[in-house]
């Protein structure tokens, strides 16, 4: 059950808020087989980090630093668990004295024990019960109950059992620690704690009482009881270990819970430090400036002004003055209640409906969740100054909608805000966020995006520069994809990007050549040759191996990218529809596209979002041989919702994609198979093995790119070799 996969487990010294050093036991869990698993859901973990614990629990550590939650046990904690185990040492040694009245027993060479049957059994300890401390107490009391449930006319069985009784009872005494006795007394509060696994996850995570965790910051009484089935799902740690975010499944409801906290060591860690931000905030001032100050250059500002009221007032470690002061200045700028959610990666999107609404987000691992946040008057007034600062842009009611991105190095998000007439309860937010975490094509295998087959197929077609057009309604995942393909293209080409918001991900640290364009974002007043389909125009001028169109919108813009792929320019584009015959009517009705530009568009990819699960619905081609009677594109690839996989409609040799591309390629049937099934093989690797991080990946596919070139023996060579070297 114990797994300790080359885990390495260290003493180390770091400082606390008031600057003193600590002894941590430091549990790197990387390195484990088990480690990309949830650690919360996983029981194997619990016993590894208690065996950790217990094969080091007499040097001396306060706190407990475990690398796979980011999580570090506050001192109250680490106490009570260094407690326990070293009770449960000595209850090992009583254990022993209870196998010991079997060898003293006068019957024991004449026949098996008449009370205990087997005797060494009854008493026996599993591997379990001697990590675990619950599983052990719990134990013992069944222990006690069946013993004294014994009775025996027999002198000397009669003494035995009196005596077996007398040793349990003194387990259970030295077992009975502050661990066990808080583990009753949580499960007393709530039915939520029946497993133990429950409350050594609210154990681990926990900076804040049961009472202020669950019944009254984050969930109902009446969601508590739900919480039992799934509790809690994810927990992490953002802002350079300021917020510590927890994620709840609630039993019966698809809507997940999402809360966040200040990472504290201790209750009165927690006190000291609201009271030290509260200090702080009464020495600050509003700051006066004759221009208008970027909100990333105000934070830091304000970081600065807090950090000399904190010279001047406090001593404290350096690295927690800053800590402190970045709270104060968000604090001071009235962004605190929104800022993690503004920092959080994995959020998607934030939604507030109205005033008097409570938050609620899409997260990318766990879909919709609810929040427990509200906007008070105040805070909603900050937020429409600061994007009526930005923005330049009127609010009120001759301009009810106010759009506007933001983006520095704390977070990159489209701020969207409607106010009356058009909003009936005057006020709704909606908050994009633009810089999520990136989703590899491995990361979209793993989450049944799309299959290895389908993968290995958009591949070929990438690296020979065919064009492919991603549709489906919003949030469907359209860029998520084409940022996934574009990662793995080869290193070689030059692409160019013409975005109005910019959501490519940036990739010179991985040595790609990338030209970007900022074309002028359809809510602000657009400049003469500024215009997104002014710089798709200009591309033939570039000379670039593929584009990235980022999103088509209007008619000028879908004119300019029929323009470019006549030209014979290729690459990626993203367009709103509901499915691929509504996109086809969008082109040529509304935006006036004439039927045989069709052509130029190769493979269209339909997506769609079901909840928070995002997948392929199909992969298709343009095919005109039948355009009289409104035909004009073949599925290739079609998903199949009972069977939940991906059926391959046509021979994918046969399509009449790989026919074009046979015109300038030397493409016979046995190299494109050979190709395929090779390309398939990778990416069912790929699906199977662990994550691999985002340099390893792209360097994989830069190679692979480079020998395909080459051979398909020389890139299974070069395949075969980097799977000895690689091993996940």
């Amino acid at each position: 059950m114990i797994h300790l996969n080359n885990i390495k487990v260290s003493i180390q010294r770091k400082e606390n808020l008031e600057g003193k050093k600590e002894k941590v036991l430091n549990i790197e869990c990387s390195t484990c087989p088990e480690y990309s698993k949830q650690f919360l859901k996983n029981e194997k973990c619990y016993y590894c980090l208690f065996n950790c614990v217990k094969n080091n629990k007499n040097k001396g550590f306060e706190k407990i630093y475990i690398q796979a939650l980011d999580a570090l046990t506050d001192q109250k904690t680490t106490k009570l668990i260094l407690e326990c185990f070293k009770n449960m040492e000595k209850a090992e040694k009583y254990y022993s004295k209870l196998l010991k009245l079997r060898e003293t027993c006068v019957y024991r060479d004449k026949f098996g024990c008449r009370i205990f049957g087997d005797f060494e059994s009854f008493f026996a300890l599993n591997e379990q019960d001697l990590i675990d401390p619950i599983s052990l107490y719990f134990k013992t009391q069944q222990i006690i109950k069946q013993v004294e449930s014994f009775s025996s006319p027999d002198p000397v069985c009669s003494d035995c059992i009196e005596k077996s009784i007398e040793i349990v009872n003194q387990l259970l005494l030295i077992l009975d620690s502050g661990l066990i006795r808080k583990y009753k007394t949580v499960q007393q509060k709530s039915s939520l704690f029946e497993d133990p696994f429950y409350f050594y996850e609210f154990l681990i995570t926990k900076s804040h009482s049961i009472n202020k965790s669950y019944d009254k910051s984050v969930l109902s009484k009446t969601t508590i009881g739900e919480m039992k089935k799934e509790g809690l799902l994810q927990s992490y740690q953002i802002g350079k270990g300021l917020f510590q975010i927890q994620v709840f499944g609630i039993a019966n409801k698809t809507e997940k819970i999402y809360y966040y906290h200040l990472i504290h060591d201790s209750e009165s860690e927690k006190s000291y430090f609201e009271k030290l931000i509260e200090n702080i905030l009464s020495y600050m001032q509003v700051l006066r400036f004759d221009d208008i100050v970027s909100l990333e250059n105000l934070i830091e500002l304000y970081e600065k002004e807090a950090l000399r009221i904190i010279e001047l007032n406090y001593k404290m470690a350096d690295n927690r003055k800053k800590r402190v002061a970045f709270y104060a200045a968000i604090t001071f700028l009235q962004l605190n209640k929104l800022f993690p959610l503004l920092i959080d990666n994995y959020i998607e999107e934030i939604f507030l409906d109205s005033p008097e609404s409570k938050i609620y987000i899409d997260h990318q691992k766990h879909g919709r969740c609810r929040t427990n946040l509200t906007l008070s008057g105040k805070d909603i007034k900050r937020i429409i100054t600061l994007l009526r600062l930005y923005s330049q842009q009127r609010l009120d009611y001759s301009n009810p909608t106010l759009k506007y991105v933001i983006k520095n190095k704390y977070f990159y998000c489209r701020f969207a805000i409607d106010v009356k007439p058009i909003n009936v309860n005057d006020f709704s937010l909606d908050i994009r966020k633009l810089n999520k975490n990136i989703l590899t094509i491995q990361d979209l295998m793993k989450t049944n995006t799309l299959n290895p087959l389908m993968t290995a197929f958009l591949y070929f077609c990438m690296i020979r520069r065919v064009n492919i057009t991603v549709t489906g309604e919003t949030d469907t995942g359209k860029t998520t994809l084409i940022n996934a393909f574009d990662m793995i293209s080869p290193e070689y080409f030059r692409k160019i990007y013409v975005e109005n918001v910019t959501e490519s991900l940036e990739q010179l640290i991985f040595n790609k050549h990338q030209l970007k364009y900022q074309a002028d974002s359809l809510d602000t007043n657009n400049k003469e040759g500024y215009t997104k389909s002014d710089h798709i125009k200009t591309l033939l001028h570039r000379t670039p191996d593929i584009i990235y169109l980022g999103e088509i919108l209007t008619k000028e813009e879908a004119e300019a990218m029929f323009h470019c792929l006549a030209a014979g320019l290729k690459g990626f584009q993203t367009i709103h529809s509901q499915n691929i015959d509504s996109l086809i009517n969008r082109l040529i009705h509304t935006f006036k596209i004439n039927f045989a530009q069709l052509d130029d568009l190769d493979l269209l990819i339909l997506m769609t979002r079901d909840f928070y699960k995002r997948r392929i619905v199909s992969i298709s081609e343009i095919d005109l041989t039948n355009y009289h009677a409104g035909d004009y594109y073949r599925e290739i690839f079609l998903y199949e919702p009972e069977s939940e996989k991906w059926n391959l409609l046509k021979k994918l040799y046969e399509t009449k994609l790989i026919t074009k591309l046979k015109k300038f390629e030397k493409l016979k049937e046995d190299s494109f198979n050979n190709f395929m099934t090779f390309y398939e093989e990778i990416f069912r690797y790929l699906l199977n093995c662990e994550k691999i991080r985002n340099d390893e990946l792209v360097n994989l596919f830069n190679e692979l790119a480079h020998f395909s070139i080459i051979s398909h023996l020389e890139a299974r060579n070069f395949w075969e070799k980097w799977k000895k070297e690689h091993e996940y």
